[in-house]
């Protein structure tokens, strides 16, 4: 019910209800959490002292619901996220949410984002080590 209210106000109010969105990020529901994360994606609301509880909200679900979260940060937060998004990149358990990943570095980075990841004929693996190294060595010189 509180995850369809939040559709309904972002339909009826857009990014003026902001606030209302950014601290439902917190809510321990998580059909709520991740709700307010799609309406801060589709409204691109930015709020980088929301990235605490971003990596919160990551840590409570299952590497198939974290896309939304993902692609959230890469509207919401700023490059202190990017490490944060190279650790799942990294972590093959969470393959799953790898592109949604790629494309929030490339969002907050200004720097190509999903196709190094992406080939004729599916998932290129020898092209997201490539984009990891080139994230890796953009973090070195924009900490």
């Amino acid at each position: 019910v509180r995850a369809g209210a939040l559709r309904a106000l972002r339909e009826a109010f857009g990014a003026r209800a902001a606030k209302i969105f950014i601290a439902a990020i917190d809510d321990p529901d998580e059909s709520v959490a991740t709700a307010a994360c799609y309406s801060i994606e589709q409204l691109q609301i930015r709020s980088p002292q929301s990235l605490e509880s971003f990596l919160k909200l990551l840590r409570r679900l299952e590497p198939v619901r974290q896309g939304v979260v993902l692609e959230a940060m890469g509207v919401a937060c700023d490059k202190r996220a990017v490490p944060h998004l190279l650790a799942v990149l990294k972590d093959p358990d969470r393959h799953i949410a790898h592109i949604e990943a790629a494309t929030a570095i490339g969002k907050l980075t200004g720097e190509e984002g999903v196709r190094p990841f992406l080939r004729g004929d599916g998932f290129d693996p020898a092209g997201q080590k490539e984009a990891i190294r080139k994230w890796e060595q953009w973090w070195e010189r924009n900490r």
